[in-house]
């Protein structure tokens, strides 16, 4: 008999342990397209030597795919790398590892190419180069939705990543939305006499590839070490994107707070993370931050996207917390699933259970809270805390990845999670089959 409950314990294990699709890898990702061109648009010619004087130029993509995925109805991550509008490229280490990340994890993802460019002695020729990047990112999303057939994705499930001046790109496509907020140095410039800043008018945020007929918000947007022209531009209209947002407390290229993008005076001032983070809690928006006491720019081991020379320890839980953060918009109908408005405190049932690689773990929030979730051992010893901070109301979520944790080291058996919410207290127990 004890056999038999032994066998049939295992089985539920094999079944139920899984790993889980965009939390998990599950394929080899492959380079399926190389150097896709997704419109084209009149770029500064290089060397700079004014706002006037262009070529036309193709910008591209190289999409990759999860190899052997029989789905129709994937998510697209887009990646959008940084180099202060004048130098990076589509290749750049950060970009395509994440690139082939997230195509392992089920998603369809792209790393794209914009138009670099500027005097970085004028203010006016910076704005038009964040402007011509808005233009070039809100292509790019429209020409992934006109080939949605092709790349087996859906439209409504978009998401946008950009580093640095490619997170100054999807803060501004996602805040900056309104022909009204649109800089005025985007228009045709005339200065007599004539200035380098003398240049055409930009045109609107879908003159680059204008025959596209589609929506350029991303669902979900994940900034890394990015910011605003003025946080005026978040309005209550824009709540439909929820926002990451990734910046080291001590950055001097990107200000995390309040100034001017590498510590130049010609350059007008930006609003970073921490004022961003706190207009988004003003309108109370969907966000999410990972903010780093004293560390600088692109702090998770690059040096203007190339690996220096390798990712270090912040990597690792930069990944993760842009795994957490896109899982919980793609809307994957579970038995746990619940969109409805909270209610009370309540702490769910990990997911799968057993397991053995990773699972998620909900919890619902009445009111925005301070929250300890830790994992015990079944003779009370704790193991590991998995959250530790204030949390918005609402259902949240943590991954419990064994292999990044010191669960790796453990056994198999039974384990306790439990949830301090304030007062509110609770426990269920989880199988990890190792």
């Amino acid at each position: 008999m004890k056999n038999l409950y032994f066998i049939f314990f295992l089985s539920i294990g094999i079944v139920t342990s899984q790993p889980i699709r965009y939390i998990d890898s599950l394929f080899s990702p492959v380079q399926t397209h190389t150097n896709r061109a997704y419109a084209s648009a009149p770029e500064l010619n290089s060397p700079y030597t004014g706002e006037s004087f262009t070529h036309n130029t193709d910008l591209k993509m190289h999409i990759f795919q999860p190899a052997g995925d029989t789905a129709s109805q994937r998510p697209v991550l887009i990646c959008t790398h940084g180099g202060g509008f004048v130098s990076g490229n589509k290749e750049h280490d950060d970009m395509m590892t994440f690139c082939r990340i997230f195509a392992s994890k089920g998603y369809v993802t792209a790393t794209i190419q914009y138009r670099l460019g500027m005097n970085v002695l004028s203010s006016v020729s910076g704005e038009r180069a964040v402007y011509r990047g808005l233009q070039d990112g809100r292509a790019a999303i429209r020409f992934i939705k006109s080939i949605s057939s092709e790349l087996k994705i859906d439209t409504n499930k978009i998401f946008f990543l950009g580093s640095s001046a490619g997170a100054f790109i999807g803060l501004h496509n996602v805040f900056m939305n309104k022909t009204s907020e649109r800089p005025s140095s985007s228009f045709a410039i005339n200065n007599f006499p004539p200035t380098t800043d003398n240049g055409p008018d930009l045109g609107s945020y879908d003159a680059i590839a204008s025959s596209y007929q589609y929506g350029a918000h991303p669902k979900a947007l994940i900034a890394l070490w990015g910011a605003l022209k003025d946080t005026v531009l978040i309005e209550q209209s824009d709540s439909s994107t929820a926002i990451l947002l990734i910046h080291g407390t001590s950055d001097a290229i990107v200000p995390f707070e309040v100034g001017s993008p590498f510590g130049i005076p010609s350059f007008p001032p930006t609003y970073g993370s921490s004022p961003i983070k706190k207009r988004l809690i003003n309108f109370n928006f969907k966000n999410e931050s990972y903010f780093v006491l004293g560390t600088g720019h692109e702090f998770y081991g690059v040096v203007n996207g190339m690996w220096s020379p390798a990712p270090n320890a912040y990597w690792d839980t930069v990944v993760n917390k842009a795994t957490t953060f896109l899982y919980k918009y793609i809307d994957i109908p579970t038995s746990v699933e619940d969109n409805t408005v909270v209610q009370n405190f309540s702490l769910l049932q990990n997911f799968p259970n057993p397991f053995n690689s990773s699972t998620v773990i909900r919890y619902k929030l009445r009111v925005s809270s301070v929250v300890r979730l830790k994992v015990f051992d079944v003779l009370g010893r704790e193991i590991i805390t998995l959250v530790d901070e204030v949390k918005e109301a609402g259902t949240n979520l943590v991954i419990l990845d064994t292999r990044n944790t010191i669960l790796d080291t453990f056994t198999s058996g039974v384990y306790f999670y439990q949830l301090h919410a304030g007062e509110y207290v609770e426990t269920k127990k989880m199988v990890y089959l190792k």
